[in-house]
């Protein structure tokens, strides 16, 4: 309050599109002050700037929706065929179109067999910080992103600061780490996330939406649970042999700081699912490229984990 009937108000951000490492995602707006006349209930500004009545403003690029939508149609067909001509026992990147931004490290990725799609909801600390899942469709390597990208104003890319609980449209807040403490249920056919300190949240991907969420048990309830609670299922396990095996898988490799490392799999942030309708092995890495693989066991070199 001024004292003479006005409201002042100064300051204000706007959204970036900035898809650089730990880059900002706000700017400073620039348009001045705002005089809110509380007898006439209208507003004005002092730079001459305005704005349109019941306007939303969004990310652009790869944090909006109408930018998976570019290109060349889905073409189920070829990518199926594609699919039949790829070796046994090695990654292979599918390569999908439209490469999402920013970088979803620390955590997995679930698959969703009864819709045939993968889900994505990984980042945290200094990567990816939105609610937004992911949507990967297996039959026709393409991306959906269901609602432009959202991030807490502020609170990006240091660990545990980003805010508890949910935002104004109800979609739980990033965690820390995602890690995999996120997994898919099939009996209710929701991917339930349980990272949060008191609640786990549900989302619906006929909905394409967080659509709701519930306390969790007392045990489950601390403040570090995004380390360490994990919902997952169970890897690769030879059921006759009551043993771990491992198999030899061909990959291919890549100079990263003189060092030589796996393209995929490697080190975090590696999410591995198998496709019982195609008897593939998907994966995604941190940059959400996309991996196939064709596993044939009995050819793989498997050897009994001691």
């Amino acid at each position: 309050m001024i004292g003479d009937g006005t409201i002042r108000l100064t300051g204000g951000y706007t959204y970036s599109s900035n898809t650089d490492y730990a880059g900002r995602q706000y700017r400073d707006l620039d348009d001045g002050a705002w005089l809110y006349d509380i007898r006439k209930n209208s507003w004005t500004t002092t730079s001459g700037k305005s704005a349109e009545p019941n306007t939303r403003v969004y990310r652009t690029g790869p944090f909006h929706p109408d930018f998976y939508l570019a290109g060349d149609e889905p073409n189920a067909a070829a990518f199926e065929a594609w699919l039949a001509k790829i070796p046994v026992n090695e990654w292979v990147p599918t390569n999908p179109p439209q490469l999402p931004r920013l970088n979803r490290d620390w955590g997995t990725a679930r698959i969703d067999p009864s819709r045939d799609m993968i889900l994505h909801w990984s980042g945290g600390h200094s990567a990816h910080g939105g609610t937004d899942v992911l949507h990967f469709h297996l039959s026709t390597n393409r991306r959906e992103l269901p609602f432009p990208v959202e991030f807490p104003l502020g609170q990006l890319y240091a660990n545990k600061s980003y805010p508890n609980g949910f935002n104004f449209n109800l979609r739980p807040r990033m965690t820390g780490h995602t890690y995999q403490n996120y997994a898919f249920d099939p009996p209710s056919g929701k991917m339930v996330k349980a990272g949060h300190p008191r609640h786990f949240y549900v989302y619906d991907p006929d909905v394409a939406d967080w659509t709701g969420r519930g306390p969790k048990p007392a045990a489950m309830r601390y403040d570090s649970c995004f380390y360490t609670l994990t919902l997952t299922a169970t890897p690769a396990y030879d059921c006759a042999r009551n043993a771990w095996v491992a198999l030899d898988i061909a990959y291919s490799t890549a100079k990263r700081s003189n060092r030589t490392t796996r393209a995929f799999p490697h080190r975090r942030s590696a999410g591995l699912m198998f496709d019982a309708r195609r008897k593939l092995v998907w994966g995604t890495d941190a940059n959400s490229q996309v991996y196939v693989l064709r596993l044939d066991a009995k050819t793989a070199g498997k050897k009994l984990l001691k």
